[in-house]
């Protein structure tokens, strides 16, 4: 089985906190497909979306092609990516992977 494509689909819900009106809350879900017809998902949420976007689409070129069994490799390879600082964005963007996987 290997990654044929991972799809970013920023999500804004709605959201009521009490003694509040309601207001968007950021949802980042995270598809990765296999060429074998499975799909798994993933998402992040109160980060910014377009830091977790970039920072997917900046690993595509070593999870597409990947088999997505092999977390540990695919996660490894996910680390030693990492050039700068993120922030809090970065734990986010790392999760949603973890769980698409």
């Amino acid at each position: 089985m290997k990654i044929t494509t991972i799809e970013c689909v920023p999500l804004s819900l709605p959201r009521k906190m009490k003694g509040e009106n309601a207001k968007p809350g950021n949802v980042l879900l995270v598809k990765i497909n296999t060429d074998e017809g499975i799909t798994g998902m993933g998402d992040a949420g109160g980060v910014n979306n377009e830091i977790l976007i970039n920072m997917i689409k900046s690993w595509a070129p070593f999870l597409i092609g990947a088999d997505p069994i092999d977390k540990g490799v695919i996660m490894e390879k996910i680390g030693r990516a990492i050039h700068s600082v993120w922030g809090m964005s970065y734990p986010a963007a790392v999760c949603s992977i973890d769980f698409a996987l």
